[in-house]
């Protein structure tokens, strides 16, 4: 199984053993009256984990308490994507739609048919998938600007840079199109599949390709995955780095690339760091309780969530823990801003975290798992559980 997929699977069963236990309970949060955002979300909001090189760091905004609803929408089917934010609208996908809604409010304004993929918003442009193709509407007006038809399915979120649209698909490619016509400038074949989003550092894209191992007839495939880091103009090849499972990630910081390895055997992790340019291993760590995908990266800390109740901050040059924070169950997700880091947590709690030393500063509490990341965007973060999306500051 592929490194998003088993990790969508994981989730799965964590909500499906959550929805068993609390049965019969009530579902029904209590909503504040709409309050009207200020200002405009950064743009690095836009697109999944909020930069281009999947950091999961914002910029650009100040850091929510948790301590005031803004408002909260009611989904009838969960959440399947990371929340996206744009100047004014949150998208995200259910099972078989993509979900626009007005940012002050929550009220929702536009849904179409799509794939379970992360959305992009850039340049006034939404792109998603549906049916193999990569469609680019006007965000304003959901006019068709163009589509891009591939014939596999899209399982991994696009990169949107300045000009250009890095995505790829199951047939193996990567893909770079012009982001004004959808005209294709190159495609590389990296495997058999791309199921995780390309990131890129501006020169050089950074993405991870499958190479099927088992049988097509196999119940059960699985897949070997290679780090690739291509010249985002030509379509190069610079460098591959083969791992013996599958890959996570990759995020890149201060021209190097960090990504995490799995044994799917004895299900064992470790985080790589590679040098950008020549793809020379710098180090590699193995956290002792795993670690949960995506990372959240500084410029000298990695927050690595564990499979167990742990929120870890490691020491880029030592690999060193600087602090733990425990939580009440299985940590699902991070995101910083402005020295605060939180963290989503099966205990359907987000903890507002110091990022510096740990200490707890606040809690929100959810109704159910918050199984993404959340969104920072103007003093404001965005996110959702089972039922229900949220904005909070």
């Amino acid at each position: 199984m592929c490194a998003v997929g088993n990790m969508m699977y994981k989730r799965f069963v964590y909500c499906l053993l959550f929805m068993i236990i609390t049965a019969g309970c009530s579902d029904s949060i209590p909503v504040s009256p709409p309050a009207l955002s200020t200002g405009t979300p950064t743009a690095t909001a836009a697109t999944y984990l909020a930069n281009e090189q999947r950091t999961g760091v914002y910029t650009g905004t100040t850091a929510p308490k948790l301590n005031a609803l803004l408002w909260s929408h009611a989904v009838a089917v969960s959440v399947s994507s990371p929340l996206i934010v744009s100047d004014n609208a949150v998208y995200f996908t259910t099972d078989g739609y993509l979900h626009e809604l007005d940012i002050r409010t929550g009220k929702e304004l536009w849904e179409t048919n799509a794939a379970t993929m992360t959305p992009v918003v850039a340049a006034d442009t939404i792109y998603y998938s549906l049916d193999g193709i990569l469609y680019a509407l006007d965000s304003r007006t959901k006019q068709e600007k163009w589509k891009f038809q591939i014939g596999a399915n899209i399982e991994a979120s696009p990169l949107a840079t300045e000009d250009t649209i890095y995505v790829g698909s199951d047939d193996g490619y990567l893909y770079a199109l012009y982001s004004q016509t959808g005209q294709q400038r190159w495609r590389l074949q990296v495997g058999d599949k791309v199921a995780n989003p390309p990131a890129s550092d501006g020169n050089t894209v950074y993405v991870v390709g499958s190479h099927l191992i088992s049988p097509p007839s196999s119940d059960n495939l699985h897949y070997s995955d290679t780090l690739f880091a291509i010249d985002a103009n030509l379509g190069q090849q610079k460098w591959g780095f083969k791992s013996k499972g599958s890959l996570q990630g990759p995020a890149i910081e201060g021209g190097t690339a960090y990504f995490v390895e799995s044994d799917v055997v004895d299900a064992s992790d470790i985080l790589y760091a590679l040098d950008g340019p020549t793809g020379k291993e710098i180090w590699q760590y193995a956290p002792p309780l795993g670690v949960v995908v995506p990372l959240t990266i500084t410029s000298d800390v990695i927050y690595l969530g564990s499979r167990t109740v742990s929120v870890d901050a490691i020491d880029i040059k030592t690999r060193e823990t600087r602090w733990q924070f425990l939580a009440g169950s299985y940590i699902d997700a991070t995101s910083v801003v402005d020295g605060t880091i939180y963290v989503s947590s099966g205990d359907r709690n987000i903890y507002v975290l110091d990022a510096q030393s740990g200490t707890q500063k606040g809690k929100f509490e959810t109704g159910s798992p918050v199984a993404y990341p959340p969104v920072i965007a103007n003093g404001i973060a965005y996110f959702a559980d089972l039922n229900y999306v949220f904005a909070v500051r």
